[in-house]
């Protein structure tokens, strides 16, 4: 672990944290929309995205690498925006148990993509990955909006588009209604594009 962790730090240093946060975005996005325009007939209201997953033709395989991409390059960026925060002297029980769900988060969804639901046997460990991400991802959204609402460097306006968008993520699971897991999509794919990119322009 600590291997990977002096790895990712090594890596933070070349490469600024919210590239990695623009890339994971622009590459897996681009993978879940190719995916969803080659599905005839699919409707946000009435089907889960997952079901992309095991669509026709060439919709599977772009969803599921789609999610993969953005799982795995979405890391580095969740570590950078976490630890950003050291430098105020925040708690720093808060600040690792927050890197911690952020990953779960991050593999969860990685692992959702590798697990399309096939079969039973891939439903049941695709149906535990994902109610993982959500919830992870709502958990992070809300912590790392707690952060930012501190700290000066961000603008208000920041912490409180993270705020609502933990509470969707929230309503989707007591709900799970596919609308409100489309919002949570582009709520967070949104979020992070906009967060990165103000990351970058501030030099944070």
């Amino acid at each position: 672990m600590s291997k990977i962790n002096r790895f990712l730090e090594n890596l933070l240093g070349i490469v600024p944290g919210g590239v990695f946060g623009l890339c994971s975005m622009s590459l897996g996005g681009s993978f879940i929309f190719i995916s969803l325009f080659n599905y005839p007939n699919y409707s946000m209201i009435d089907y889960y995205i997952s079901y992309l997953g095991y669509g026709p033709g060439l919709s599977g395989p772009f969803f599921n690498i789609g999610l993969i991409i953005s799982g795995l390059l979405i890391i580095p960026f969740f570590i950078y925006l976490v630890k950003i925060f050291k430098i105020e002297g925040r708690n720093e029980r808060f600040n690792k148990n927050t890197i911690r769900i952020a990953i779960l988060a991050c593999i969860s969804l990685s692992l959702v993509g590798l697990f399309p639901a096939y079969n039973y046997f891939c439903l049941i460990i695709h149906g535990i990955f994902a109610a993982l991400f959500f919830i992870s991802s709502g958990i992070f959204c809300v912590a790392i909006s707690y952060l930012m609402w501190k700290d000066p460097r961000f603008p208000k306006i920041q912490s409180y588009v993270g705020f609502i968008l933990g509470g969707i993520f929230a309503l989707y699971v007591a709900t799970l209604q596919p609308i409100f897991e489309w919002i949570c999509f582009f709520g967070i794919a949104g979020w992070v594009i906009e967060t990165s990119a103000f990351c970058l322009y501030k030099k944070i």
